[in-house]
């Protein structure tokens, strides 16, 4: 694995991803990793603790063969009973936040697209949400996150550098990747997600989690009045409330010490603006990796829903397709158990010329469907903007 001392344009290390490539850029280290010497489908049920040990196994591997620190970048879908994508990269390069400068060219990446087909429709996505307040009403269930895709044909194949760059452009503060799902084919899981599941470095661990959300104008004044607004919304406050609580739940017993603000704070994007809480602490055993966290967090509310497993039952009834990556985990873990895994969304399916973009809203009892469904629309634009897509899709 090459760190680099000197500086390097962020521009130059994207020119240099090819279709199978693996990129990750946060907001502490930017990797890109070219080929693979080993790539892990696992098509078996899975658990965590299994996957951690695969994961361990092949680093330790690569170690022992004069490695310095090597790495494996990964993406894990929703449903964790589904197949994994693990990568070794052949060769992996590393710079760190201080080593690279983003420079990125301001230029629109623009698609000619055939055709948009909304699944669900907006009016059946309306009716599923009303559904879930019922639901919610009449069990336990407390919030459900429901989803709907965005399945766009273009005229010529994706070309997925100027891709990448124009996500990463704007969305600097955030966690931009792009992995090969495909097992013989290449099959990309891009985006660009605000969103933090857990960062582990040495003992300390980080989690972002967001929940409530308002589509943003980019009007200041405009803008200052929906956060205003989130930071006073009661439904907001509570869906936020549900996924904070079960992340210090969660948390609680790997760390010595925990640290969660009593109130969220607010988190601009390029399109939506979110409440934000930081969840910081330190860990009891530093050996523990940051997927062995990440398991106890995966699926949070913000994604799910809460109870976990009333919410996921629910959204298998009635989400009628299959989310695969989207909702689930993206990340890199090194050989000492440290690394950064980010929830994966804000993102898209890319296969050749087809582009399936993904985008939920978390439903709770007080919840209005055509809000829920507008909410949805907003969070398409981070991908459809991307890709030169303007207007509404909702």
């Amino acid at each position: 694995m090459k760190k680099l001392k000197e500086k390097k344009k962020l521009s130059e290390v994207i020119a240099n991803y090819q279709d199978g490539d693996s990129f990750l850029k946060t907001p502490i280290k930017t990797i890109l990793g070219k080929g693979y010497k080993e790539k892990m489908i696992i098509d078996e049920p899975c658990s965590f603790e299994k996957l951690d040990a695969i994961i361990q196994k092949a680093l330790n591997k690569y170690h022992e063969n004069g490695e310095k620190n090597p790495l494996v970048i990964g993406a894990i879908p929703f449903d964790t009973t589904k197949r994994p994508v693990l990568i070794v990269p052949q060769e992996t390069l590393v710079l760190e936040r201080e080593n690279i400068s983003e420079d990125l060219l301001d230029l629109p990446y623009i698609l000619d697209v055939k055709k948009i087909k909304q699944l669900p429709s907006a009016k059946t996505y309306e009716e599923m949400v009303q559904q879930s307040i019922h639901r919610i009403r009449e069990t336990k269930l407390e919030k459900v996150v429901l989803a709907r895709t965005l399945q766009i044909s273009t005229s010529d194949r994706v070309d997925l550098p100027p891709l990448i760059e124009s996500l990463a452009k704007t969305n600097t503060s955030g966690y931009t990747f792009a992995i090969n799902t495909g097992e013989k084919e290449i099959n990309t899981l891009v985006g660009a997600s605000p969103e933090l599941l857990i960062r582990k470095k040495g003992n300390t661990i980080i989690a972002n989690p967001l929940a409530g959300s308002r589509k943003r104008t980019h009007d200041k004044d405009e803008d200052a009045r929906l956060a205003a607004s989130l930071l006073n919304s009661e439904k907001d406050l509570h869906e936020h409330k549900v996924v904070v609580d079960m992340v210090c739940r969660e948390l609680n017993p790997f760390f010595k010490t925990i640290q969660a603000p009593d109130q969220p704070s607010i988190l601009y994007t390029d399109s939506m603006i979110h409440l934000s809480t930081t969840i910081s602490g330190e860990l009891k055993d530093p050996q523990t990796t940051s997927l062995t966290i990440a398991s106890a967090l995966h699926p949070t509310p913000a994604v799910c829903g809460e109870p976990r497993e009333e919410a996921f039952q629910l959204i298998h009834e009635i989400e009628p397709f299959d989310r695969k990556f989207f909702a689930g985990i993206v990340g890199y873990m090194e050989a000492n158990g440290d690394g950064e895994w980010i929830v994966t969304i804000r993102c898209a399916q890319v296969k050749e010329n087809q582009i399936t973009i993904y985008a939920g809203a978390g439903i709770v009892e007080s919840s209005v469907p055509q809000e829920e469904r507008a909410e949805t629309g907003a969070k398409f634009q981070t991908m459809l903007h991307a890709i030169g897509i303007t207007g509404e899709n909702n």
